[in-house]
């Protein structure tokens, strides 16, 4: 537990009333310190809100419930779909922590106790965002709408229930790393016009490093996304099991990805993806 900044290791077996249903899956929980940085949209937080706090954190299905303590019910959640987790490299006051960015453009700070719990945080986030969340469209440089450049994915819905929810493993790792690809692209296109074109100034020169940014925002996230569904498939993971359980109780007359085969070769594309 959390107590004046510090964690100890503290393991409760219990029922959380809020979150029982049988149609609902577990995939970590633990005691955290949270910090919010950006509000939806990417307002940035008033200084005096940005302070830590401790929860103790439950991932189930696609949110991140926020209880005070182990024996209460959830105060607050994060919806992780579309979601990334990474190592806050460039945070430097206080050990393992990482920065949790979500659909909406808000962000988080996120503090744990030791550099494996953090790891398995981050692993299991990404995996449960990069395998229940329903594709989405790549904006490119010809969209119109600065706020469609910026937060294209504020409002789509997690893969359950939705048209895409017989999108096989293999399919969802293709089509993460399809957009992978496109976004590279793009953010190959950009560079170059930003580099070569001098009379790119004022409002046009503005938008395309807007988007520039949120391009390598989103280049990150696929990359994360291909790489913990590669390394959750080729390890056999359990959390791989729960994820399909989540997607086979919550479909209605579907192929659901529990027939989805261990051993099912991976396209050559997603194997030169490079290990960290």
């Amino acid at each position: 537990m959390f107590n004046n900044g510090t964690m100890s290791n503290t393991n409760t077996s219990f029922e959380v009333s809020n979150l029982s249903s049988s149609n609902s899956v577990e995939y970590k929980r633990g005691y955290i310190l949270r910090k919010p940085c950006l509000r939806a949209n990417g307002k940035r937080v008033s200084l005096g809100k940005r302070k830590w706090k401790c929860f103790y954190a439950i991932l189930r299905d696609t949110t991140l419930y926020l209880h005070k303590d182990d024996q209460s019910l959830a105060k607050n959640s994060i919806r992780i779909h579309h979601s990334v987790a990474v190592v806050a490299s460039d945070y430097t006051k206080r050990k393992f922590v990482f920065r949790l960015s979500t659909a909406d453009g808000s962000e988080f700070l996120i503090n744990v106790n030791s550099k494996q719990e953090m790891d398995n945080w981050i692993e299991s986030i990404n995996f449960v965002a990069a395998y229940l969340s329903a594709p989405a469209e790549v904006v490119t440089s010809s969209e119109k709408s600065e706020k469609k450049k910026k937060y294209p994915l504020k409002n789509i819905l997690p893969v359950n229930n939705t048209k895409y929810q017989n999108f096989t493993f293999k399919e969802q790792l293709n089509d993460h790393e399809s957009k992978r690809i496109r976004i590279n692209e793009e953010i190959q296109d950009i560079t170059h016009q930003l580099r070569s074109n001098y009379d790119l100034v004022g409002k046009k020169a503005k938008n395309s490093v807007i988007q520039l940014k949120y391009l390598k925002h989103e280049y990150e996230r696929y990359t994360q996304y291909c790489k913990v569904m590669k390394k959750v498939k080729q390890n056999g993971n359990s959390i791989f099991e729960k994820a399909s359980k989540s997607l086979s109780v919550n479909s209605v007359n579907s192929k659901t990805l529990t027939s989805m085969v261990i051993g099912e070769e991976l396209d050559d594309s997603i194997r030169n993806i490079d290990e960290e």
